[in-house]
């Protein structure tokens, strides 16, 4: 049962200064989102919000990690993405009364920063350089979400995998943002079947290609934990359905760069 907890305000405040764009904030700002904010502790598998209702609020993961979701009434189930901390979730929805599209269910116990959004808004509305901010984050996610609709529909599942790796293993909720940490500090941590609900396909499909590419040498696997091993490998998988724009090509390069000075420094 999802519990409020209220002795540790300094949990909000260092959760808020880790978050992707709120964290480079001004420090007036951050205290007044980490005044409003509450901490919420929740069990694993626990409903955090329902898909189809509005909030009005941010959601920031403190410890711990959240699923994208929604189960439909036919019963089937689709997934977007596991959610980590420092990410801030449904900044989107706080600027409308539409009900949410995907809900958010606790993956393992976690907890959970909730910000009002009447606080957010109204630090963000009062500031150009933040809502220039809000908006362009609001901008890329929607740029995100049109080329995932995209793969799904025209790319083959090796290249949908290949960048569910990439987005996954990448410390940024936008794959423009930064670049992947090293190889060894951080392996994928999600599920061959969350990457199954996420593509929609069986986990023993997912199994088949994941094997192909751990032949082919573009990742490793040490039990459940996968590693990528090979940026450019991947890209030259998902380039045989499109190819990239010259931008996307160039975090690749800047990603394989990290992996073979972390790989060289570990070695």
């Amino acid at each position: 049962m999802a519990t409020r907890v209220t002795d540790k305000k300094g949990v909000v405040a260092a959760t808020i200064n880790r978050t992707h764009m709120i964290g480079n904030w001004p420090e007036d700002v951050k205290a007044e989102l980490s005044a409003a904010g509450e901490l919420w502790r929740y069990s694993k598998g626990e409903t955090v919000l329902q898909a189809g209702e509005p909030t009005q609020s941010i959601w920031i993961i403190a410890e711990g990690s959240l699923i994208n979701e929604r189960t439909y009434a036919n019963g089937r189930h689709m997934m977007t993405a596991v959610l980590r901390p420092g990410w801030p979730l449904k900044v989107t929805a706080i600027w409308s009364d539409q009900g949410v599209p995907f809900g958010l269910t606790a993956r393992g116990d976690c907890s959970v920063v909730v910000i009002p959004g009447e606080t957010f808004r109204r630090v963000v509305s009062s500031d150009l350089s933040l809502l220039q901010q809000v908006t362009s984050f609001i901008g890329k996610q929607y740029q995100q979400d049109i080329v995932s609709l995209q793969l799904r529909t025209m790319a083959s599942l090796e290249c949908q995998l290949a960048l569910i790796m990439v987005f996954h293993m990448q410390p940024s909720m936008h794959l423009a943002d930064n670049a992947p940490r090293g190889p060894e500090t951080s392996p994928l941590n999600i599920t061959q079947e969350e990457m199954a609900a996420i593509l929609g396909c069986s986990r023993q499909k997912i199994n088949v290609i994941m094997r192909q590419m751990e032949h082919d040498g573009l990742i490793r696997r040490d039990g459940r934990l996968v590693r990528i091993a090979d940026y450019m490998g991947l890209l030259e998988l998902i380039e045989r359905d499109d190819p990239v724009e010259p931008d996307f090509r160039k975090m690749f390069e800047a990603w394989q760069d990290t992996l073979e000075t972390a790989t060289d420094q570990a070695t």
